[in-house]
């Protein structure tokens, strides 16, 4: 008789069980290892964001009041832009290089400490809670020096403010294109050109809910909004005050008295950076704490961090004194 060989009910059950278990497993581990590699990805791309915020807003506020290092000059009258903020000529008017509102909520739109209406922005797009700041200055590299104009000039033919800084003449605001800047129109001996920069930082909604940092800024002769970075969720700003001169901040407060901005030597700016998406299995079940805000847990599925930065506010040597 011939004997045939072959797979009894049992061990083919057995082999298919194996199989199950060892698919199941491969399944597991992919599903584990996609999901890790998203968490990762969402986590990097959260951090990079908030440096990169947190970057912005510092390096404006350090420089919030320079006027091409010339302490204890007169500012020229402030002219009005064409598409400016508030009901007085704003964007230009740096004898207030910095102006803040604390914690905005929703209705109207946001005033300043100093009694200022940011009416640039529109209040329905801002996110309540928030911190706005304010700030006007001009660039840290001018677009001529000594009547030298620099080299990074674009040929651009838009009409640019510019600080005109010149031996022995009064300062004074001017309207000049890049193009002509480049071309050596203003190469004067001894005349400089520096750019005004005015800008007011907000969190807004975003597209499809998510958060993010947004700007008016001096952009030719108008503000114009523009929003720099997602996932922002929260900017909290605190104000160091210098109360009896000696350089040294006293006591950091969330919101300083328009007469106390003078004496504004530090501020420590609060992020609450938030991922794009939210993350599978993850579960946000803690608050966080920025400054004197307390951020209570959101319950969902989005990754969050808080970034925190101290900047000293060199406006002792940086500020003009406006003229009579």
């Amino acid at each position: 008789m011939n004997r045939r060989s072959g797979l009894t009910l049992v061990e083919l059950l057995i082999a298919l069980a194996l199989g199950v278990s060892l698919s199941a497993a491969m399944v597991a581990t992919y599903a584990n290892s996609r999901r890790h590699h998203f968490y990762s990805q969402e986590l990097a791309r959260l951090q990079e964001n908030g440096r990169h915020a947190l970057r912005l807003v510092t390096r404006d506020l350090a420089m919030a009041g320079f006027h091409a290092g010339i302490p204890g000059a007169a500012l020229p009258p402030a002219p009005t832009v064409a598409v400016d903020c508030g009901a007085a000529p704003w964007a230009l008017a740096s004898d207030v290089p910095l102006d803040v509102v604390d914690d905005w909520a929703a209705g109207g739109v946001p005033v300043t400490v100093t009694g200022q209406p940011l009416d640039c922005i529109d209040p329905d797009n801002l996110r309540p809670g928030n911190d706005l700041l304010a700030l006007r200055r001009v660039a840290a590299t001018p677009a001529q020096l000594a009547g030298v104009p620099a080299p990074s000039l674009t040929s651009s033919t838009v009409l640019n403010w510019y600080l005109r800084v010149e031996d022995g003449v009064p300062l004074r605001w001017e309207q000049l294109r890049p193009r002509d800047i480049a071309a050596g129109s203003y190469a004067a001996a001894g005349v400089s050109l520096w750019p005004a920069v005015a800008r007011i930082y907000a969190v807004q909604r975003g597209a499809e809910g998510v958060p993010q940092l947004c700007t008016e800024t001096l952009a030719g002769n108008r503000m114009l909004a523009r929003c720099l970075v997602e996932g922002i969720e929260h900017l909290q700003v605190e104000y160091g005050v210098d109360a009896d001169g000696d350089g040294t901040a006293e006591q950091f407060v969330p919101a300083p008295a328009g007469t106390d901005l003078d004496r504004v030597v530090a501020a420590r700016v609060h992020l609450l950076a938030r991922s794009i998406l939210p993350v599978s299995g993850h579960r946000e079940r803690v608050g966080y704490t920025l400054g004197a805000l307390h951020v209570p847990a959101r319950d969902d599925g989005f990754l969050r961090r808080v970034l925190s930065q101290t900047v000293a506010l060199d406006r002792a040597t940086r500020r003009l004194e406006r003229a009579d």
